[in-house]
C-alpha cells in the first residue's frame, strides 16, 4: 500500500527554476553511493537517492541594499534517485529561500553526505517504494545540537524541498 503526502506547490518552482537545459545542470557537487539496503527475504532493493548536486546563483541583478555585498544567492538543488518514469531517473528540485544567502557549503559538507551515506530504509517508506521527507528530515538533522537553527534550516529546507518534489514525482501526485 502506497502512502500518500500533501506537498508543497514550491516544489514545482523549484524544478522550473533549476531547469532542464542551459548551465543549471552543471554539477558543482555530486556524490553517489554503493549498494542499496536489500531487505532478508526479498530480491526486490529499495528506493534510494543516488546523487545530489547544488548550485549557488544570484537571484537578481540588482544589489539588496539590505544586504552588503553582491546581493543575494540561493541554493538550487537536485536529488537523483534510482527510480525510473520513461527511462529517465526521477529527479526533485529544491532552493534554499530568497533574500538570504545560498547555503551550499552546509550542504555540500554535512547534510547531502548524511542523506547519501543513509540506508535506504532510514530514509524512504515503509514499503520501499518511495521517500518519505519526514524520515529523509530526521536524517538530515541527526547529530546537530538542539535549537540555534539559523541557516542549516535554510541549507536542510532546500534538500526537504527536493525530496518532496521526488516523492511527488515517484508516487504520481501533483504538487500543491
Amino acid at each position: 500500500m502506497m502512502r500518500h503526502f500533501g506537498f508543497s506547490r514550491r516544489c514545482v518552482l523549484a524544478g522550473l527554476v533549476f531547469g532542464d537545459g542551459g548551465d543549471l545542470q552543471i554539477a558543482v557537487f555530486v556524490v553517489s553511493i554503493g549498494d542499496a539496503f536489500v531487505p532478508a527475504g526479498t530480491a526486490r532493493l529499495l528506493m534510494r537517492i543516488i546523487e545530489i548536486r547544488e548550485r549557488s546563483i544570484p537571484v537578481s541583478r540588482y544589489d539588496d541594499p539590505v544586504i552588503a555585498s553582491d546581493g543575494p544567492t540561493t541554493s538550487l538543488v537536485a536529488v537523483t534517485t534510482d527510480v525510473m518514469r520513461a527511462g529517465k531517473p526521477v529527479i526533485g528540485y529544491g532552493y534554499a529561500s530568497i533574500g538570504r544567502f545560498a547555503q551550499g557549503g552546509l550542504i555540500r559538507e554535512r547534510f547531502a553526505p548524511r542523506v547519501l551515506s543513509a540506508a535506504a530504509h532510514d530514509f524512504g517508506d515503509d514499503s520501499g517504494v518511495t521517500l518519505d521527507p519526514f524520515r529523509a528530515w530526521r536524517v538530515m538533522m541527526t547529530g546537530e545540537k538542539p535549537g540555534g537553527h539559523g541557516e542549516r534550516c535554510v541549507a536542510v529546507g532546500a534538500l526537504d524541498m527536493a525530496i518532496w518534489d521526488a516523492a511527488a514525482k515517484i508516487a504520481g501526485l501533483p504538487l500543491y
